[in-house]
């Protein structure tokens, strides 16, 4: 029989990846911790974690051991609120980026506590880590915008935007409808970091048509990004559905590829009548 006190613990040593940081919230030495780990492994006959270069990863059945547990741990507490004659708290939660909350979630939210009372927890979390959370149970549903997803989700198309050129009124370029990569030539460009995916496409295809710009500010997410465009450092190639800044203008382009936004969610769990509320919620505001 599965010892419950042990999947506790081990779910989370799962939300840290860390006996450190787990033992601390536990308030168990970290000796004491991964000994327990191990035993609760071992109870199982199955790894439930390992070591990627200094990282500690979840193995296929740590993470489906995780989901399980989460899942168990929420249906006894609502039983045994039931027991003592009390309501089951019911409770969803959403992952997504923030950029993700600020353009399109919002009124979303609203109509979602119009119409339910169950607590609503929001996750903000980059594309993959979005993936994760919905994947390990941290979150029923996730909204994101990656390209690839495992099997075992469910994902459904919501909206493509197009990725836009934000420049200002006066700038030569600002009465065009539409523009190409090669109008990045020799331009001022706020742009992300290296390491983000969408840094990532910017580069891929300036390099195919070898254009050259110049980097003005590199900044991570759509909202600071825009606040160094509204202080005049520089343009910036942001998603569609950001706020143009006053004085600006935003130009679609006709040869870099929009953002597909997806909802996910993983099949047969968590079948409650929240999440498939918020479902319907997200749906409807997403085609209309």
């Amino acid at each position: 029989m599965m010892d419950l006190d042990s999947l506790r613990s081990f779910i989370v040593f799962a939300e840290h990846l860390n006996f450190t940081r787990a033992a601390e919230s536990l308030y168990l030495s970290q000796p004491a911790l991964h000994t327990k780990i191990k035993k609760f492994s071992d109870s199982l006959g199955v790894r439930l974690y390992e070591r990627q270069g200094k990282n500690l990863i979840l193995t296929t059945s740590g993470l489906s051991v995780l989901q399980f547990g989460r899942q168990l741990i929420e249906s006894t507490e609502n039983f045994q609120a039931t027991l003592t004659g009390g309501k089951p708290q019911a409770s969803i939660s959403l992952a997504a980026g923030e950029g993700t909350y600020l353009y399109f979630l919002g009124p979303i939210i609203q109509e979602f506590r119009r119409v339910s009372t169950a607590g609503l927890t929001l996750i903000t979390a980059p594309s993959q880590e979005v993936i994760k959370e919905v994947m390990n149970g941290s979150a029923h549903l996730g909204i994101t915008a990656a390209t690839a997803y495992p099997e075992e989700l469910r994902v459904t198309k919501l909206i493509k935007v197009p990725m836009v050129l934000i420049i200002p009124a006066k700038h030569l370029l600002a009465t065009r409808t539409s523009i190409r990569i090669k109008h990045l030539q020799g331009l001022e460009l706020i742009v992300p970091t290296v390491d983000r995916p969408h840094r990532q496409l910017i580069d891929r295809h300036t390099q195919a048509e070898n254009i050259s710009w110049n980097i003005a500010v590199e900044a991570n997410g759509w909202e600071l990004i825009l606040h160094f465009v509204k202080l005049k450092l520089g343009n910036a190639i942001v998603n569609g559905s950001c706020s143009v800044p006053k004085g600006f203008v935003a130009i679609p382009f006709s040869d870099l590829p929009s953002t597909q936004y997806h909802l996910l969610h993983r099949p047969g769990a968590d079948k409650t009548e929240e999440r498939n509320i918020l479902i319907q919620i997200i749906r409807k505001h997403f085609t209309t």
